[in-house]
């Protein structure tokens, strides 16, 4: 993670937020304004922000992870379907409840439970594109053609 200001830099590792967030493609995250809380706002939080994540401290201790990107389906007072559970989770006051983009592939609020507004600290605003250099290397602007070849984008020779 880079930091500059009020505003940091991160890429996303896993496929929790797929296709939203895809992995080394970095986004800018800005501090987390309370005034700005809304269902739908994609967050950056502490995995030990969830309420249950002390459940799951030994399986947290020897992963990478500490640090989730979420989107807040649930703010306090709403009712939200744990299809986990299958049951109804009224969030708590002072708490929301986060999901990843990824259904199938995320865990969420619905395995560690809700998350305190107070622990949000940042908001992804946007996810910005690899770099020109990057750009650059895709296309043979020569030819206009590419091949891939052992997951790298190789030239291809014209034939005439």
């Amino acid at each position: 993670m880079t930091r500059t200001s009020n505003t940091w830099f991160s890429s996303a590792r896993g496929r929790s937020s797929f296709p939203t967030l895809t992995p080394s493609n970095v986004k800018e995250i800005r501090p987390f304004r309370p005034e700005n809380l809304r269902r739908g706002a994609f967050v950056n939080l502490p995995i030990s922000a969830f309420s249950l994540h002390h459940l799951f401290a030994s399986e947290l201790r020897d992963s990478a992870v500490s640090r989730v990107c979420k989107r807040i389906v649930g703010l306090p007072g709403d009712y939200i379907y744990n299809d986990y559970t299958e049951n109804l989770d009224k969030v708590p006051e002072g708490c929301v409840y986060v999901m990843g983009d990824n259904r199938s592939n995320s865990t969420d609020s619905r395995d560690f439970g809700f998350v305190k507004i107070s622990d949000i600290d940042g908001e992804i605003t946007r996810q910005l594109l690899p770099t020109v250099k990057t750009l650059e290397g895709l296309v043979d602007t020569l030819t206009g053609r590419t091949t891939i070849e052992n997951g790298r984008f190789q030239k291809t020779s014209r034939r005439e």
